[in-house]
Formats: structure tokens, sequence, C-alpha cells
């Protein structure tokens, strides 16, 4: 029994080996009837051996033989030209248009083989358009590690972590070009310095700032100055009342310029045991300022002044020097803008 499996089994292979070898015999014989010539340049080396190896594929799955070819000469069309075998029907030629799109050019002249060797009309066709393709958005999936098993999308790279240096921080008032008719509202601490015996005046200052196009800006409002190392029994205010404009000198609005219009009130309050009068003058001025707004969180603006009186102003108490302020008058400035309002 065994030696009978055996030879059936020697049987069964050899018809198989035969089988085989036929098939490949019929195939390699078809394939001697096929000729192909690619000669198109703008193609490109890759893309005409493509188009080869595809062309001759196409012709021994349709059982056709014959010969090929697919010139471009002119660099504007594409010639296809289909010759049959002796008793294979007539042959076809077809034009189409040469497009700037390689791989695009070879789908095209692979799908005029339907209408060349399916028996279409041998006049040449100059009218072909090639067909417009689609991109398709790619979709990044994780292959399935088993057939048949659903296909996960992958989640989404997140971006690393930019480690570069922070943004430098603007003033507020300043933090837009064209913050048209904004309104801040600052409040500091303003010093002028005086005469050597009285020193200067030191204390509050508050105003309001409109913000203009083009990095100007408007601001009104005032300072209330308490002398400095005033004489015995004797008490020193002056009051300053200002209007001006300021411009921001860089991009950054980190420096800026400003001149204001000033009226300074300045009173005078001796003790009642001098037996003297109190004494309230009006002393107009103009003040030049410069201002720096560090990169903080906090808006913070600070600078030096200069101040200029119309003349000089002394008062005498007893024959004492009171107050006194020069013509010329140098101060330093510190405030904080709150805003918009």
């Amino acid at each position: 029994m065994r030696k009978y499996r055996r030879t059936a089994f020697g049987v069964c292979g050899a018809l198989a080996s035969f089988h085989w070898i036929s098939l490949e015999s019929r195939a390699f014989a078809q394939d001697a009837n096929v000729a192909v010539t690619v000669d198109c340049p703008p193609l490109g080396d890759e893309q005409r051996a493509a188009l080869d190896a595809r062309a001759r594929a196409e012709l021994l799955v349709r059982h056709a033989s014959g010969s090929l070819s697919v010139t471009c000469a002119d660099g504007a069309n594409v010639v296809v030209s289909w010759h049959p075998s002796s008793g294979g029907g007539e042959g076809a030629t077809k034009n189409l248009p040469l497009t700037s799109d390689p791989p695009a050019m070879v789908d095209l002249v692979l799908g005029s083989l339907d209408a060349l060797i399916g028996g279409d009309t041998p006049q040449s066709s100059s009218a072909a358009t090639p067909p417009v393709i689609a991109p398709v958005a790619p979709v990044a999936s994780v292959a399935s590690p088993m057939p048949g098993a659903p296909v996960l999308p992958m989640a989404p790279v997140m971006a690393p972590p930019f480690y570069g240096a922070p943004p430098r921080a603007v003033h507020p008032a300043r933090a837009q070009k064209n913050d048209f008719l904004d309104t801040f509202v600052s409040v500091g601490v303003a010093v002028d310095f005086w005469s050597s015996s009285i020193g200067g005046g030191l204390g509050p200052r508050a105003a309001v700032r409109v913000v203009l196009p083009e990095q100007f800006a408007v601001d009104a409002g005032g300072e209330l100055l308490f002398g400095l190392a005033m004489p015995d029994a004797v008490a020193g205010l002056v009051g300053r009342l200002y209007a001006g404009g300021e411009y921001d000198i860089d991009d950054d609005r980190q420096f800026r310029a400003g001149v204001d219009l000033d009226l300074d009130v300045v009173h005078l309050s001796p003790d009642a045991s001098t037996h003297a009068s109190g004494a309230t003058k009006v002393l107009p001025a103009a003040t030049l300022r410069f201002g720096y707004a560090p990169p903080l969180v906090v808006p913070i603006v600070f600078g030096p002044t200069l101040t200029v009186h119309t003349g000089p102003l002394r008062a005498d108490i007893n024959g004492a020097e009171a107050f006194s302020i020069p013509t010329f008058s140098v101060g330093l400035f510190v405030e904080g803008d709150i805003g918009p309002l």
C-alpha cells in the first residue's frame, strides 16, 4: 500500500510541474510577440521604464500581440500607436496632450489602450483631455497587527515646548500702535530739586493719559510737592497743574519723551509764633521729561525731568529765605499706569 501511495504522489508532482512549465512557456511565447517602444524624454528615465513594464503587462493580460510605440517628438503631444501582428486587425493611433506630471502621463497612456486595442476607430484624436486627479489627504494610521482587525487612528503629535527667550514685557499703555483713544490713569511720585538750602519738593502725582495713533499720547494731571528742609515754623507747598503730550521713541515702546505746560501755585504757611503772614504766588513753567518702561510685569515708568520757569522765585520770612525756586530745576518721577479704562 505504501508503494502505491508513493507512486501516486510522484505522478501528481510530475503533472503539476508539467502544468507550471507549460504556463511559463506560454507566457514567454506571448511576451516574445509583444514589442513596446517608449521614446519620450520629457517623461524621464524612471517613468519611461515604468511605462514600458506596465504596458507589457497590460498587453499580456489582454492576450494581444503586436508592437506599441509611444513618442513625443514635437514636445507638445504624445503619440500612442498600436500595430497588431498579422491577422490581428488594423492598427490605431491616438494623440494625447503632453502634461507636466510624468506619473499622470503614464496613467493617461495606459488608459488609452482600451481605445486602441478594443477596436475603436483608428483616426487620431487630438482633443483628448487628461483626467483631473484630485489630491487625497493622507490619513495617518497604525498598521493592524492582524488581518481583519480595525485600523486605529494615530494620535496627534504634539510640538515640543519652546525654550527660547520669553517675550519682552511692554508698557500696557503702548501695547498696540493704534489703540486710538484708549485712556489710562497714571499714579506715582515726583521730586523737584530747588535751592541748596531748601532742597526741593516731594509728593504724589496723578494724570490721565489718552493714547493716540502713531505712538503719540496726550496727558493732563497734577502734582502736590511738599517742601523739604524748610526753615523752622514755615511750611511750603507747591501745587502743579500740567497738560502736554509724549511720543514713544522706540518700537518696543520702552523709551518715551514728553513736554508739559505747567502752572505752579506756591503757598507758604508760617507758624503763628512768627507773626508773619502767608504768601501765595503763581509761576508758569514748562517741563521736559524722559521716561523708561522696563520689561516688567508691573507697568512702571520712571525718568528725569527738566523744568523751566519764567523766572526765579524767592520768598523771605523775617529776613531769612523761606522758599526759593530757580529758573531751571531738575527732578525725577516714578509712576504706574492703570487701564485701559
